[in-house]
């Protein structure tokens, strides 16, 4: 599946459905983040929804992640069988590790002039004296 193209410092969202029959799986899925043939990361997915079988690992795109193609790799064991998915996305370049500015207020004082800004990870920023026109 393919899962889009996100910036540095984004979320990429990873889910697996993995329920049949009312049966979970005995352990969480893991997932292997791939570029190329190089192991980027492994981790263990939460269950997000537990009565439909979701589980959702949320990805933040450090530095670690170049810009480039990458494949996550979901694997778990259901009904006593191996279950593979895979989910593709990309990782462009720019971006900051802290994330994408999603709000921004111009803030006056006496001594200077500031923007508040807000950033999808939830961190505030101030930066003084941004130029005018």
């Amino acid at each position: 599946m393919n899962g889009g193209r996100f910036f540095n410092g984004q979320f990429v969202p990873i889910a697996a459905l993995a329920k049949e029959a009312d049966e979970l799986p005995a352990s969480a899925p893991v997932v292997n983040v791939y570029s190329g043939a190089t192991k980027i990361m492994t981790a263990s997915m939460p269950v997000a929804d537990r009565a439909n079988g979701l589980f959702v690992l949320e990805v933040q795109l450090t530095d670690a992640f170049a810009a480039g193609h990458y494949a996550a790799h979901v694997s778990y064991v259901l009904d006593g069988e191996p279950r593979t998915a895979i989910f593709y996305f990309e990782c462009l370049g720019g971006g900051g590790e802290d994330g994408a500015v999603v709000s921004m207020a111009f803030y006056d004082r006496p001594h200077a002039r500031f923007l508040v800004q807000r950033l999808d990870s939830n961190i505030r920023r101030l930066v003084k004296n941004p130029r005018g026109s």
